[in-house]
Parts: C-alpha cells; sequence; structure tokens
C-alpha cells in the first residue's frame, strides 16, 4: 500500500510541476531540464559519448545535446528507448521532481557498487553467467564465488 501510495504522490508531484510551469506549446520547461540532466547523468555513468548514445538512437549528438540540455522536450517512445540503451528503469529519469517553487536535485551521486555495474567487466561476466544454458550451472558458479567470500 505504501509502494501505490508513494507512486500516487509523486504523480502529483510532478503533475504539479509540469502543470505549473507550462509554457507555449512545444517547448521545454523545468521539467524538461530535468529528465535531460537525468539522461546525460546516467549516460556518463555508463561511460557514453553523446554520439555513441545517439547513433543507438538513430539521432544526431547535436540532437541529444539538446534533450539533454532541456532545450527540447524528449518524446515517450525516445524516452523508452534512451532507458533501454543506458540499462536503466524509466521511472528511474522521472525520480527526485520536486514543485516549481522548489528547486530540482541533482541526481545522488553512484555508490561505488552501482559505479562497478556500468564496467565492461560487469557487462562480460553478466554476458557469459547468462550465456550458461542450465539454472543448476549458474547456481553453481554463484555457489563457487561465494565460498571465496567466507575465507
Amino acid at each position: 500500500m505504501k509502494g501505490i501510495q508513494r507512486i500516487q504522490n509523486n504523480a502529483n508531484i510532478i503533475k504539479a510541476s509540469y502543470c505549473n510551469d507550462m509554457k507555449t506549446k512545444g517547448s521545454a520547461n523545468s521539467f524538461d531540464i530535468h529528465i535531460g540532466q537525468r539522461v546525460q547523468f546516467y549516460r556518463k555513468a555508463k561511460k557514453l559519448t553523446r554520439k555513441e548514445l545517439a547513433d543507438q538512437l538513430g539521432i544526431t549528438y547535436q540532437q541529444l545535446q539538446k534533450y539533454e540540455s532541456g532545450t527540447n522536450r524528449i518524446g515517450a517512445g525516445r524516452l523508452y528507448s534512451i532507458a533501454c540503451i543506458l540499462g536503466i528503469n524509466i521511472s528511474i529519469l522521472f525520480s527526485e521532481i520536486e514543485d516549481k517553487e522548489a528547486s530540482i536535485k541533482s541526481p545522488a551521486p553512484l555508490t561505488d557498487m552501482q559505479k562497478r555495474m556500468y564496467t565492461k567487466e560487469t557487462t562480460n561476466l553478466l554476458t557469459a553467467y547468462y550465456s550458461l544454458p542450465d539454472k543448476s550451472t549458474r547456481t553453481t558458479i554463484i555457489n563457487f564465488i561465494n565460498s571465496f567470500n567466507k575465507r
């Protein structure tokens, strides 16, 4: 129940911020700036250049720069594609939005564990792990790795 209540509260905050900050049709606002900042933060955390992400999205790096600066709005489909490429849940791009009167918070810095999740080593390990055909083999590998932590 608390989870549903939190989602409703966040939706109300987003609605209040967005509705109170409406400009003319099609122009960006503080909501768009916040989303752009979050995209930039997670792109950098994943160690992708603007050009690399833009190429994967099929857009120019200049267009991505406009999204990240909040100059241009990001459409829902494009936002979903960005989240997929960055390997994040789309909802995280909407986190920490406050109402218009309050300033928008910067994303919390990544912990050491979160930083490790964006390394090539981690990607290679997870790719190899999940390419194993059966769960029992994967369980054996997990148990083997955990045995080193007990020493």
